[in-house]
């Protein structure tokens, strides 16, 4: 028995042949911000969505989200380490198990961490995170997200 928004029932062929039209996700886009064509909050859905959250996990420090106080990841600790081999295979190991955590439905193809050519405001290099990963459900899906830390 299937009720609808107004409490009366929906005749049974109705509500069986109510189906969504799209199988699409919908998510918000990350970073906030005025889009003049899209408002302050943008709706996302596919590859665009998937580079947003992976944005998003990336960029966030633990702490930050009120409901998953576990949810993102410290990088810019790294910042004030010597940016060599043994600092940047912990950060890579950090990645990869926050995405496995929180991102399971991508699987990484390729990471790259590298130091930045740019110097921040401090007069340190920041870090480069380019991060290739493509879709569980589709392999054909293979798409980039560079993350930029400390600039």
């Amino acid at each position: 028995m299937t009720l609808n928004y107004y409490g009366t029932r929906l005749a049974k062929p109705v509500s069986k042949d109510i189906q969504s039209e799209s199988k699409k996700t919908y998510g918000l886009n990350f970073p906030f911000g005025k889009n003049p064509k899209r408002g302050y909050f943008a709706k996302e859905a596919g590859q665009a969505l998937i580079k947003s959250n992976l944005t998003q996990l990336l960029n966030t420090f633990p702490g930050e989200r009120v409901m998953l106080p576990n949810f993102g990841l410290d990088l810019r600790k790294y910042l004030f380490e010597p940016l060599d081999s043994i600092t940047f295979s912990e950060i890579k190991d950090e990645i990869l198990f926050t995405l496995n955590k929180y991102a399971p439905y991508v699987q990484v193809v390729g990471l790259r961490v590298s130091e930045s050519s740019e110097l921040n405001y401090t007069g340190i290099p920041g870090i480069v995170i380019q991060l290739t990963v493509k879709l569980r459900d589709d392999e054909n899906q293979t798409f980039d997200v560079t993350v930029k830390v400390g600039e």
